[in-house]
């Protein structure tokens, strides 16, 4: 990981820029805040001379639900609080890959049989055991959603077949099954309790596996939760008492609220304030390699995106560089295929052909019927989303597209788009190492996150000759092929893969970054 180390710089900030934050319940205004633990400086001391323990990390959005399967839960920064406060089989490292978490062990039987065994003695908060039915319960509850069915979509059956041993038997192969079972969508729960949960439709206070149980949640402010002492592995335990999750909408007021002291770390930081951070020594900008594809998708069962010209004349009249400059300050990879380089079948060429050239554009759009152009909406979820939407308004408005940009609550979001109400749009995911995980997901018909509700039977077809192997070289080169093909119909416009960020105080210790961001939080520390 690449930390950039910052320096001094006067004179940047206005002291009216700082907001009032609450935090259970304190007001502050100024560049410290009191949480009943003396005042923190910005060296991550209290006014006791104790290290400070709650670490306070600013969000972009607020938790969704405690739910890790439930509407919104493939929000990035949902999913940062689910791995804090649920365990899997398997968590992953820095690269993505799966290590054992609630697994004591494992074994391929065969082609279509895996046998897991899970520590004995693991307890929940509530300090109850973790047993193989709760393991088999919270996965097949993921494994029969919506949200994350296409996850495990060559599982066939989850059983448990001991009191601590679990069998999972699949359709054939399953090279990329341990990487599904550590997302946070296989998260373990007690079965009782998430059956009295979705009986109530009350998720708030929930009974958690991982290193960390919840103490606070105020709905659109902040989430706190506390080290959890019956946490399965001691010597893995959190080296913090508590994380507080603050919910700070705005870009600008994230990187203020780490530079006060009045945060400790900054889950999304925007590169708009770079220049402001570069010279200040007292914080630190953690910086890794990006395997998040933002992009412009459409909906192509609506007209006129219905039409694989115009969706390729968008292709054509979108500078990609340009956008990136205004997104990113030039921060990132431009794309042009829909997965990114950390992701298994990557391309690294230009498969559909696509190039900024404004008359190709329009020789596309005359072709497909729209010589005069349109008028559409790009509806998006994010300030980010709002950004390159309002770029990309300018670079349509050239090729005959008129585009309005409307942004909403990502809590909207997954209805808007089962109910075709976002003709175009701004969004960004964030991709695993394997395409099994990441093409089935986006663009396999009835799929939960085929937001441009695409389907191509050869896609379809290569996905499935893709399960049917475990050789790697054999796979990439069948999901390369199927990304190929995506590329050209252009369900999606890739536009960059932006580097990961964190902004933290300097003294800030055990900061880990993957590819989406900040992980670890467990980790830090003063």
């Amino acid at each position: 990981m690449h930390m950039t180390k910052m320096k001094k710089i006067a004179g940047i900030l206005l002291a009216g820029a700082i907001i009032p934050i609450f935090i259970g319940g304190c007001n502050s205004s100024s560049s410290t805040v009191d949480k009943g633990e003396g005042t923190k400086d910005v060296q991550g001391e209290v006014n006791t001379g104790e290290k400070k323990e709650d670490i306070v990390i600013a969000m972009s959005q607020s938790l969704t639900t405690f739910d890790p399967i439930g509407a919104g839960s493939s929000s990035l920064q949902d999913q940062m609080v689910y791995r804090q406060i649920y365990a899997r089989l398997f968590a992953t490292d820095e690269n993505m890959q799966p290590v054992q978490e609630l697994a004591d062990s494992y074994e391929k039987v065969s082609d279509t049989e895996y046998k897991f065994t899970i520590l004995q003695g693991a307890k929940f908060s509530d300090g109850s055991e973790i047993t193989a039915q709760d393991v088999a319960y919270s996965l097949e509850r993921a494994h029969q959603s919506e949200a994350f069915a296409t996850l495990m979509s060559t599982v066939s059956t989850i059983e448990a077949t001991g009191d601590y041993e679990i069998t999972i038997t699949t359709t054939g192969p399953s090279p990329a099954l341990l990487q599904a079972l550590a997302h946070p969508g296989a998260s373990i729960l007690p079965k009782a309790y998430v059956e009295e949960a979705q009986g109530g439709g009350d998720w708030n206070s929930p009974i958690t596996s991982g290193r960390y149980t919840v103490d606070e949640h105020i709905v659109g402010v902040s989430t706190k939760v506390v080290k959890n002492e019956n946490y399965f592995r001691p010597d893995d335990a959190a080296q913090n008492n508590s994380l507080t999750f603050l919910n700070v909408a705005e870009d600008s007021t994230r990187t203020i609220l780490v530079q006060t002291g009045e945060a400790d770390i900054s889950s999304v930081f925007s590169t708009a304030d770079y220049n402001v951070v570069e010279s200040d020594e007292k914080v630190t900008l953690h910086e890794k390699a990006g395997t998040t594809i933002q992009y412009i998708g459409f909906d192509v069962t609506q007209e006129p995106f219905d039409n694989e010209l115009v969706r390729q004349a968008v292709a054509y009249g979108l500078d990609r560089e340009g956008i990136m400059s205004v997104a990113t300050e030039g921060l990132g990879q431009v794309s042009y295929t829909v997965i990114p380089p950390s992701t298994l079948g990557h391309l690294d060429d230009n498969p559909g052909a696509y190039e900024y050239n404004i008359e190709k554009a329009k020789e596309l759009l005359a072709e497909g019927g729209y010589e005069n152009g349109f008028e559409t909406t790009i509806v998006v979820f994010s300030d980010t989303g709002k950004t390159i939407a309002t770029v990309a308004q300018g670079y349509l408005d050239q090729i005959g597209i008129k585009a309005k940009v409307e942004q909403y609550d990502t809590s909207v979001r997954m209805d808007m788009f089962a109910n075709h109400q976002c003709p175009m749009f701004s969004a960004q995911w964030g991709a695993l190492a394997d395409a099994e995980l990441v093409l089935p997901r986006l663009f396999t018909q009835g799929a939960a996150y085929n937001w441009s509700h695409y389907n191509n039977d050869e896609v379809n077809n290569l996905l499935q000759k893709a399960r049917e192997t475990e050789d790697s070289n054999e796979r990439a080169s069948i999901y390369a092929e199927a990304v190929a093909i995506i590329d050209k119909d252009a369900p999606w416009v890739p536009v960059y893969v932006p580097n990961a960020y964190a902004l933290a105080n300097a003294n800030l210790q055990g900061v880990t970054l993957d590819g989406e961001g900040l992980m670890n939080l467990h980790a830090l520390h003063y």
